[in-house]
């Protein structure tokens, strides 16, 4: 943090006169506007075919695993080596390409490819291959922009199921430095500060990966026969507090809803009058469990709720009896075996909105550890809960301060005061 305020410090504005006017309003000097296909090496994208799912093989990433930095790997399918080879005959993703998201609910979700080895296959995105590492970031970075999400935007069409072309891409305006000294320059800062979300991740993962691994050895397998066979009530209170948020429209609620677990477990700040149905309550020390699409794992422990916080009926709300079982009780829901049972017992008249009954998670059989193991178990996992909470708050502000220059820098607003001096 002390090296980004110390960047912030060698910012300036420039003049009136560093301005050219174009059809985007104005750019600085030296920069253009741009056709993606003149930009970039070649544009192209995924497979429109459906290729048979295998229990073995290669992923295939689709339009919904493209989530900004990262690619949801882990629920994508897989398919044999000879469908992905037909594949990347056409569609082959390289290091530095940037990936767009071209229809659904994750349409104009972009991903830049920085490992030189790729071994998955791609449908239903668009390709921009850079053969460049500046001009991948820069794109990427533009994309994520106010101007490039706009630029994207009018590129949709559709209404419930929104869909960008390939021929819209490969027409999409790109507005750039014609130096790539400063397209560089640019796109160093934004990605120091990106690496140092992903160092605070990678700890997170870890984290949760070493507490998941205890719980794991403390309670299956050590499981003692002594143990009652009991029920996940007998543990935990399922707690349903409705709130109407609209009933106060200019009060400010904390929302914990899926689509902020899925980016980053960030929850939004908004208005009662923008929240249009009733909510459960959320406290503090909590976990939250989705009943939507069991299959893909999203719990939530909240170590510190924020004033009048409130969360997705999606969500099932669990509070300990017993202090000793809240860290006991956010392993036990993110456990493998808990989301196989739930998985297997849902339902729903669509395959992409399958649902379990809350009696479902309430009714989950366990072996009650006795409450001396539960203890050693809390006082291990509690630490590892408290650094991860401190790890996403460090993670949301330095989202913030990328988000604020990058609007800044990449309009050209705000230019560094190295570049200008070479």
């Amino acid at each position: 943090m002390k090296e980004l305020s110390q960047t912030f410090l060698k910012l300036w504005r420039p003049q009136m006169s560093d301005w050219i006017e174009t059809e985007y309003g104005l750019i600085p000097f030296g920069w253009e506007v741009l056709k993606a296909d003149k930009y970039c090496h070649k544009v192209t994208d995924g497979t429109h075919d459906s290729p048979k799912q295998v229990a073995n093989g290669l992923p295939l990433i689709t339009s919904k695993h493209i989530k900004g930095r990262e690619i949801d790997i882990e629920n994508a399918y897989h398919i044999s080596l000879d469908d992905y080879n037909k594949i990347i005959r056409r569609s082959k993703v390289d290091q530095w390409d940037v990936i767009v998201s071209m229809i659904g609910e994750y349409c104009g979700f972009c991903y830049i490819e920085r490992n030189a080895i790729v071994e998955y296959a791609v449908k239903n995105v668009g390709i921009y291959k850079t053969l460049d590492e500046v001009k991948a970031k820069w794109l990427f970075y533009y994309l994520q922009s106010k101007t490039g999400r706009n630029v994207l935007e009018a590129q949709k069409t559709g209404t419930s199921q929104p869909y960008i072309t390939l021929g819209s891409l490969r027409k999409l305006d790109i507005i750039a430095p014609k130096d790539p000294q400063i397209s560089s320059a640019i796109t160093e800062v934004l990605s120091s500060i990106d690496d140092k979300i992903d160092l605070l991740q990678r700890n997170s993962n870890t984290l949760e990966s070493l507490g998941e691994t205890f719980f794991k050895q403390m309670f299956i397998v050590e499981a003692q026969d002594s143990w009652e066979q009991t029920s996940f009530s007998t543990i935990a209170n399922h707690v349903k507090v409705s709130i109407n948020p609209a009933a106060n429209p200019n009060q400010i609620y904390h929302h914990y809803s899926l689509p902020s677990y899925d980016h980053g477990k960030q929850p939004k700040h908004e208005f009662g009058s923008a929240i249009l149905s009733n909510k459960y309550q959320v406290r503090s020390n909590q976990t939250l469990i989705s009943k939507l699409n069991p299959g893909t794992s999203r719990v939530w422990y909240i170590h510190e709720a924020e004033n009048i916080s409130v969360c997705s009926t999606e969500f099932q709300v669990f509070e300990a009896k017993e202090d000793a079982f809240r860290e006991y009780i956010y392993f036990f829901l993110k456990s493998s075996d808990v989301t196989d049972t739930l998985s297997s017992a849902a339902s729903g008249t669509s395959g992409s909105h399958q649902r379990v009954s809350p009696d479902l998670i309430t009714n989950l059989g366990l072996r009650r550890p006795d409450n001396l193991k539960v203890s050693a178990f809390s006082e291990r996992t509690a630490l590892l809960l408290a650094k991860i909470n401190n790890n996403i708050k460090q993670i949301h502000q330095l989202e913030s301060l990328r988000d604020t220059l990058l609007s800044k820098l990449m309009n050209g607003s705000v230019k560094l005061t190295e570049m200008a001096e070479a």
